[in-house]
């Protein structure tokens, strides 16, 4: 089974719980809550996470994203302080994971030391760690992702495209083939870029030479693809879940 995420705004916190709720009867295996979709995601509040938690439950997992500002992902040591206290709460609140990424100061590499030690932050508080669309800025991604799955990150989140310019998933097959390939099962591709219900077949059929093993190492996520009116819309998730599984 391939197994769907999706990306839920917090910014609407009155609509929140009916948003997590449509993705979670929609078939979502996991949401990835984030605030601030137009900065392309950045860390939603305590209230947020805690309202989100309370509507799933131990069959879905909720992913905080761990951003604590805007801009690049090179942060200072304050901000990696923040960060902490972040995936901290994110635990206590009933996450079940966080999703981050941390570049060095030539916005190319890993900035391997910091993004070790709040993976290592995260485990010991009972999360798995996405590593995001951070990966798609790496000079020598394959390298990242065998660097990535030596700490103990569980999953990538990737576009198949340089980060900051518009990618779609239909277009990078190879691109994905290559991480998966690269992976071996032992860490989730997620692949993004404009994944709607009407494209998740194509994306999932690309990767035939992965799909008796997809449900340990391809997943789908989708964020505008699943919304109405600006929010998750349940059917549309579900027609998302079907497709994705439909071969």
């Amino acid at each position: 089974m391939v197994n769907i995420e999706i990306c839920i705004s917090s910014d609407n916190l009155s609509m929140l719980a009916k948003q997590v709720l449509a993705a979670k009867n929609g078939g979502a295996k996991r949401v990835e809550l984030c605030a601030n979709m137009l900065e392309d995601g950045l860390t939603p509040s305590d209230s947020a996470v805690e309202l989100a938690s309370s509507v799933l439950t131990d069959e879905q997992a909720l992913m905080v994203m761990i951003r604590p500002r805007k801009g690049d992902f090179h942060y200072s040591s304050q901000e990696v302080q923040h960060m902490r206290s972040s995936i901290i709460a994110a635990a206590k609140l009933g996450a079940k994971g966080v999703v981050f990424g941390l570049l060095d100061a030539s916005q190319t590499e890993l900035a391997l030391t910091d993004m070790q030690s709040l993976v290592a932050l995260a485990t010991e508080n009972g999360l798995e760690v996405t590593c995001h669309r951070a990966f798609d800025a790496l000079s020598d991604p394959l390298a990242g992702l065998a660097q990535l799955q030596a700490i103990g990150v569980k999953r990538v989140l990737t576009a198949g495209g340089k980060w900051g310019y518009p990618t779609l998933a239909t277009n990078n097959a190879s691109v994905f083939a290559s991480f998966l390939q690269a992976a071996q099962g032992e860490i989730e591709i997620i692949c993004s870029g404009g994944i709607t219900p009407q494209n998740a077949a194509s994306v999932v059929a690309q990767q035939t030479s992965f799909k008796n093993q997809a449900s340990h190492c391809l997943s789908l996520h989708a964020y505008s693809g699943v919304l109405t009116d600006g929010l998750v819309d349940e059917r549309k998730v579900a027609l998302l879940c079907s497709a994705a599984n439909s071969n």
